[in-house]
């Protein structure tokens, strides 16, 4: 069954697989962890994504126990890449040397005792240097197969990080073009936007200026309505004064009676005296 070839991919999108189909650095992590007794090929989980229009991708590798060694613990080991095929490689990559590092006596006259490690001043790594030609005598076709293995896996992996870099590149400069493009319609907009505020502020004077004639009018016409309403009181006390001046017409003199009725005592005829 460790033979089988291993792939599913889940409702959730993440792909899960043992990677027994590729080469390089799987297949190299599997034929080494198979000198120590596992009996499953280690599963990796992982997921591609875009991160800011980036293609990325994240894998973990999962680890089981063995039981040929009851003491070591299952573990996993996570890293990230661009796609499947670069971050399978890495994070095997980085699991080879771990698990050298966790068990450097067991692994000492091994081939994966030749592989190189992250920290090149680890002594147990040194002290394999000084007793490589001990273990290359051992079986000098493994240990080189194992070495070849090692070093085509390496140019695989930087063939892969070196294609998907220029991806990345490509992208970059596509996005340097949409940022340029994108900067000139912001500036056009930018522009457009202070000569509507400019307009903005015109009209905003003119209203202003209209207000104040307005008012300015307003005051005048109460004025001239409080000078009108002074001309009326003028005028109605004028014409209380001149109702004043005013004198009462004469009173007709009453004639006497006795000189109606003809006897007024004067004499009268043609000797009567003139007076």
């Amino acid at each position: 069954m460790a033979g089988v070839v291993h792939l599913v991919v889940d409702a959730e999108g993440l792909v899960c697989s043992n990677c027994l189909h590729r080469g390089g650095f799987p297949s190299l992590m599997w034929d080494t962890l198979k000198q120590f007794g596992y009996l499953q090929p280690p599963m990796y989980v992982g997921r591609e994504y875009d991160e800011l229009g980036v293609p990325r991708c994240k894998v973990t590798l999962h680890i089981a126990a063995t039981p040929a060694h009851s003491t070591w613990a299952p573990w996993s080991v996570v890293a990230y890449g661009y796609r499947l095929a670069d971050t399978w490689e890495t994070v095997a990559q980085q699991a080879l040397s771990r698990f050298c590092e966790m068990h450097p006596a067991e692994i000492a006259h091994t081939p994966a005792g030749l592989f190189p490690v992250n920290d090149l001043s680890d002594p147990h790594w040194w002290g394999r240097m000084i007793n490589l030609q001990e273990t290359a005598n051992k079986n000098p076709v493994t240990v080189m197969t194992a070495v070849v293995r090692y070093m085509s896996a390496a140019t695989n992996l930087n063939a892969l990080k070196e294609a998907m870099a220029n991806r990345v590149l490509d992208i970059a400069q596509g996005s340097d073009i949409k940022i340029e493009g994108l900067q000139g319609q912001l500036q056009a907009m930018q522009a457009e936007s202070e000569n509507q505020a400019q307009l903005l502020e015109s009209y905003e004077n003119d209203i202003q200026q209209r207000d104040m004639t307005i008012t300015q009018r307003d005051e005048t016409s109460h004025q001239a309505h409080l000078h009108i309403i002074d001309l009326e009181n003028a005028i109605e006390e004028r014409d209380e004064q001149l109702a004043a001046l005013q004198l009462p017409p004469p009173v007709p003199e009453e004639e006497d009676p006795d000189e109606i009725q003809g006897e007024s005592g004067v004499e009268s005829g043609p000797d009567s005296p003139l007076p």
